[in-house]
């Protein structure tokens, strides 16, 4: 069994990382151009604005992405220690901490000076987000709402929890990967159909933000699955995973994120646009799984290239909403009205200046953090 991917796969998950986070990024702009101009809730919008919004203006099906690759690599890690010998505890949740935490504090510290330089010095929130700090500092922040101005950090809450979840699956199963992905999946499924009755049937909770965090994890749980399910087996499936059959996984991918463009169109409650997530799932599966197809290792002149959307990947996912935020509050509304009038111009000008200073500072801040890393856990 193999604990670790061929070059070209490795090469393929670093550019698709890349690639989603600035995905990410382009959206979170458009949708701040769209929302500036038409409103916040975007009734009023012309129907292709409306549209823009929930398709290209609307980043979950990246997110989901990050998830199955992460379950996908967390677990061929898992595979290489406990072929080395036991499994270390301690040493698997210095490296989750270590690979999560620095950036996102510094994400963090950046959210409360652009939350306090804003919002609180002009009064717009009365009391203090608090409890939204503290469960941060947990990573427990998707019960309790995000910290304001740093919504992009809702998914690495999402994370944590998986990675605590995913090696206590394996512990109760005897370390049997496939028994741990059904008994997590059906662990989900029970508390998503339990939470549905009570939204559906009983009508209680439906404005808890605790019950709603709840099922995003849970909801959510089975795409990380799939990801560590692919590791287990990825010999087996990625050798029979021939290119006509991974050309497949396109327009898999797309229909799933034409679902959610439409549950977004359509204003769909957030437990349905949550549940597109599964249909995006085989198709995601099948990307990763002949990625190899894609022969990415053999340009050298690419290889710089790949690297730095690896290490551009997580900086820019996890530092662009403070900064997206501080350009929304401080420099549109002082910019000639002709400039920030159509949603198109709008977005440019927050995107360009936060993609300029992410690709320069993000991939060195990675590589710093990295390096420090390393000797940290030899």
């Amino acid at each position: 069994m193999s604990h670790q991917l061929d070059e070209d796969s490795e090469a393929f998950i670093n550019v698709l990382r890349g690639f989603a986070a600035l995905a990410v990024l382009i959206t979170h702009s458009l949708d701040f151009g769209i929302r500036g101009v038409y409103g916040h809730s975007l009734q009023e919008a012309p129907a292709f604005w409306r549209w823009m919004g929930a398709s290209v203006g609307h980043g979950s099906f990246m997110v989901w992405c990050f998830f199955v690759v992460s379950g996908l690599c967390i677990h061929l890690s898992i595979m290489r220690s406990t072929k080395l010998g036991a499994f270390n505890w301690r040493s698997y949740a210095v490296a989750r901490i270590t690979r999560i935490y620095p950036l996102f504090l510094l994400g963090l510290v950046l959210a409360i000076l652009v939350w306090w330089f804003t919002d609180d010095l002009s009064g717009t929130h009365a009391t203090r987000p608090w409890p939204q700090f503290f469960a941060s500092l947990l990573s427990l922040h998707i019960f309790t709402s995000n910290f304001p101005n740093f919504m992009t950090s809702w998914s690495l809450s999402n994370e944590m929890i998986y990675y605590a979840a995913w090696p206590l699956l394996l512990c109760l199963v005897g370390w049997q990967a496939s028994k741990a992905v059904v008994l997590g999946g059906m662990a989900s499924l029970l508390v998503c159909l339990l939470i549905g009755v009570l939204w559906a049937v009983l009508r209680r909770f439906e404005t808890s933000t605790a019950i709603n965090g709840l099922w995003s994890v849970c909801v959510l749980f089975p795409l990380w699955l799939g990801g560590a399910w692919l590791a287990e087996n990825w010999q087996r499936v990625s050798q029979h995973v021939t290119r006509r059959l991974w050309y497949m996984s396109f327009p898999l991918c797309l229909a799933a994120e034409l679902s959610l463009a439409w549950a977004k169109f359509n204003e769909r409650s957030q437990a349905v646009i949550d549940s597109t997530a599964l249909l995006a799932l085989p198709g995601l599966v099948l990307l990763l799984a002949g990625s190899r197809h894609a022969r990415l290792s053999s340009p050298v002149w690419l290889q710089p290239w790949i690297r730095w959307c690896g290490q551009f990947s997580y900086p820019c996912y996890i530092l662009q909403m403070p900064l997206l935020v501080l350009q929304l509050r401080l420099v549109i509304p002082y910019l000639p009205e002709p400039v920030v009038a159509h949603p198109f111009s709008r977005a440019a000008v927050l995107l360009l200046p936060t993609l300029l200073l992410l690709a320069c500072i993000g991939p060195r801040l990675e590589r710093g953090i990295m390096g420090w890393r390393s000797k940290l856990l030899a």
